[in-house]
């Protein structure tokens, strides 16, 4: 005679292995996206491009990475910052740029005369919502020249006083109780859960990221901010797809089949 209470548990151990190593692969997806992140901050990094010296706020910006947030130059809200730029040959064009999750904008353009210019910027007029990190360029073109500098600067200041500080905060608390709600849901059905994890795991995603940014801990470059992003909504469709598995056995085309007790 065979042993059915034995060949059933072996089922058991078998199919919950593999549905347990594909849960790993999914939540490996999770750890992937952080990795990208990891990756960008050691590899995206500028000073001096061109024959030429820059200096913000009285600091250097040659070796001076401009992705690391341990390189960034402090400001005070509400200050005046110089960026200036000098070359061995004449400067007939300038630009001042920000940068910001891989948008760049111009915020100063003009002729300049000589082999050196400087331009100060009202702090507020440029971090009108926020502290923290942000990018600044000095671009300086000439007949027999063309150059770039790039620094990291810190906006001092209580992130959470400002919009952004408050907005980021409120949107983190949104997508913890929208987590917490698709977590419960999902504990009973999952087929109408998907779109509130999304749309929490959204809110999270871009809440921790701007905090962080705002705290200086993390500059968003493009690759950074997308993987933010894009971790915040795979977590916010796991946690209730993982509730749902655990407390009824179904992840989704996956089954855990549990031997009852006493067989």
């Amino acid at each position: 005679m065979g042993h059915p209470s034995g060949e059933a548990t072996s089922a058991q151990t078998l199919t919950e292995g593999v549905n347990g190593m594909r849960l790993r692969r999914l939540f490996g997806a999770v750890g992937t996206a952080g990795l990208v992140a990891a990756v960008a901050v050691s590899a995206a990094s500028a000073s001096i491009s061109g024959p030429c010296a820059a200096n913000i706020a009285g600091a250097g910006v040659a070796g001076r990475s401009g992705t690391d947030p341990a390189a960034a130059i402090h400001v005070k809200k509400g200050g005046l910052v110089n960026v200036a730029m000098s070359a061995s040959s004449p400067i007939s064009q300038l630009k001042i740029q920000l940068a910001f999750a891989g948008f760049k904008w111009t915020v100063k353009n003009g002729e300049a005369s000589g082999n050196s210019w400087t331009r100060t910027l009202k702090v507020n007029d440029y971090a009108t919502w926020g502290v923290g990190l942000y990018q600044v360029s000095g671009v300086s073109t000439g007949a027999a020249l063309s150059c770039t500098g790039t620094a990291l600067v810190r906006v001092e200041g209580n992130p959470l006083a400002t919009v952004a500080g408050g907005t980021a905060l409120g949107l983190s608390v949104l997508g913890v109780v929208g987590l917490l709600g698709g977590a419960l849901r999902g504990r009973s059905r999952v087929g109408a859960v998907p779109l509130l994890g999304l749309v929490a795991g959204l809110f999270l995603g871009v809440g921790i990221l701007t905090l962080l940014q705002q705290y200086g801990a993390v500059y968003p470059t493009r690759a950074i901010a997308l993987a933010g992003i894009l971790s915040g909504v795979l977590f916010g469709l796991l946690v209730p797809a993982v509730t749902h598995a655990f407390t009824t056995g179904h992840f989704g085309p996956w089954h855990f089949h549990h031997t009852a007790a006493g067989h």
